[in-house]
């Protein structure tokens, strides 16, 4: 069995300053100002439009801003309201054109400009979004959220933590007590190895925004790369704290747990995330292990079976049934299948080449298997796998092969009593 690496952050860094931010604000990536309801003439259906996105109708919401964009041709507002609704519906195009006309009746206003570079981010026109946000910021020298935007579009999208430093720190010059920023450039500094910078800065987010599970959340994740599975538990503990919903603090819980070989307590994070999210794959993939961890093959199997048929191409879950199975020593066939595709998937990993070995092993293609565990050997040689390129040689008659490769194995872990057992054998 292939366990799971423990999960890392994947959240896009954009924490609002104020609590817990709503699913609803977390939509509205083209509207800057969406929240704002201004006491003119077109408030009535802004704030219906409004209503409309919070409540998930964006086609309602359309509606309802066309109306104040019609009542107000003048303002701005509707027409961002309206760009909103629309990228939620997938119209690109209208969606832009939407944000043209914004900008057309305001265009030194920072929010349409805005709203435009977060579209192009969107869109995956990266290099035209970071060129907008940089004309913005020189333009708008004091723009802090612009700064913030184009920081996170470097870390998620360019993978350059080092060229965002520098932008959330102007943004916290500007805005010291922002716990987004705070948590964004915690998020950077723990890319950049900066672990114990990273930490003083989540702190600052977390007592900034005390509600919200994602500043301990990403201790966590700082604590695990420092090596500190405690540290770990107990920050994500209080993301769950802060949130009994929060999925993914439930994840990395499980996935800690799992790592110190505790299969209950892992057990019980994974189900308590499938609770939340129920098709989460991860969550599956999980459960499948801790479950195998204690011996519950059924449960283990089931977990398996559900997270291929919502991700067909998850490798872990397609190595570690065709695993499951060949210990069984039943449906090779399709365990062969499961193990190929895993392979193919992630051919440089050894593990997978070694769960191919044990299906052509439990099918009695010895030859076969022998050839699929000395590849797993060339991709990394660990313990386990020696031990069962071992086993294969023995059962092939290459006795001195297969004394070679348990004193191998011993060599990298002298205690590992597979290897010593296999020695006797091997005589």
């Amino acid at each position: 069995m292939l366990r799971a690496r423990l999960l890392l952050a994947a959240f896009a860094v954009l924490l609002a300053a104020a609590p817990a931010a709503s699913p609803a604000r977390a939509a509205e990536m083209l509207n800057p100002l969406l929240r704002a309801v201004p006491e003119t003439r077109f408030a009535e259906p802004y704030r219906r439009g409004l209503t409309a996105l919070a409540e998930g109708r964006p086609e309602a919401a359309e509606a309802a801003f066309r109306e104040a964009a019609a009542t107000a041709p003048e303002n701005f507002m509707p027409l961002l309201g309206l760009a909103d609704a629309l990228w939620r519906q997938g119209k690109r195009e209208p969606t832009a054109e939407a944000l043209r006309q914004a900008m057309a009746i305001a265009p030194a206003n920072l929010a349409p400009r805005q709203a435009w570079a977060r579209f192009l981010a969107a869109s995956g026109q990266t290099d035209e979004a970071v060129a907008a946000y940089r004309a913005l910021i020189e333009s708008e020298p004091e723009a802090v959220s612009a700064r913030i935007d184009l920081a996170d579009l470097l870390v998620t999208v360019r993978r350059d933590p080092a060229a965002a430093e520098p932008l959330y720190r102007e943004a916290l010059a500007r805005e010291p007590d922002h716990a987004g920023a705070r948590y964004a450039l915690g998020h950077a500094l723990m890319l950049l190895g900066r672990l114990d910078e990273a930490r003083q800065e989540i702190r600052a987010a977390m007592a900034g925004s005390p509600g919200n599970p994602l500043p301990p959340y990403l201790l966590g994740q700082v604590e695990l790369r420092a090596g500190a599975p405690d540290a770990a538990l107990a920050a994500f503990d209080q993301a769950i704290a802060a949130a009994p919903r929060f999925a993914p603090g439930h994840l990395a819980r499980g996935d800690v747990l799992l790592a110190r070989h505790d299969g209950a307590g892992a057990r019980e994070s994974f189900r308590r995330a499938l609770e939340i999210v129920p098709d989460s794959v991860p969550a599956l993939i999980g459960l499948g292990q801790a479950s195998q961890a204690l011996g519950d093959t059924v449960e283990a199997e089931e977990a398996y079976r559900r997270a291929i048929a919502r991700a067909p191409d998850a490798p872990l879950a397609l190595n570690n049934l065709a695993w499951l199975l060949a210990e069984q020593g039943r449906d090779l066939a399709q365990a062969e299948a499961w193990a190929r595709r895993a392979v193919a998937l992630v051919p440089a990993r050894p593990e997978m080449r070694a769960t191919l070995g044990r299906v052509q092993r439990a099918q009695g293609n010895l030859a076969a298997a022998a050839a699929s565990l000395e590849e797993a050997v060339r991709l990394g040689a660990t313990p386990a796998i020696l031990v069962e390129l071992g086993t294969v040689y023995l059962e092939l008659g290459r006795r001195a092969e297969a004394a070679a490769a348990a004193e191998r194995a011993l060599a990298l872990d002298p205690g590992f009593a597979p290897a010593q057992a296999l020695r006797r054998r091997a005589g």
